[in-house]
């Protein structure tokens, strides 16, 4: 299916919003996203291509703070102890 002008026009003047669209027969709402953004968001991307972002922010988020080194070892420590 080809894309109106009419729809074309519409995500243009969205400015990175989503554009819904109506069915004027079942009332059934539809939402327009681009095909590489609805293959992150479905999950169809490969889990590889977000390592670098969650390495990004684990480390944004202090998860390479050496003081969390006894959570690496939490299970290795809980069964010496018991």
């Amino acid at each position: 299916m080809r894309m109106t002008e009419d729809l074309r026009k519409a995500l243009a003047s969205g400015q990175g919003e989503l554009l819904r669209v109506i069915d004027p027969v079942t009332s059934a709402t539809y939402v327009l996203v681009p095909a590489d953004e609805y293959a992150r968001l479905s999950g169809e991307q490969p889990i590889e291509d977000s390592y670098a972002v969650q390495e990004a922010v684990a480390h944004a988020e202090g998860w390479d703070d050496p003081q969390l080194d006894d959570y690496n070892d939490y299970d290795a420590r809980r069964l010496q102890k018991g």
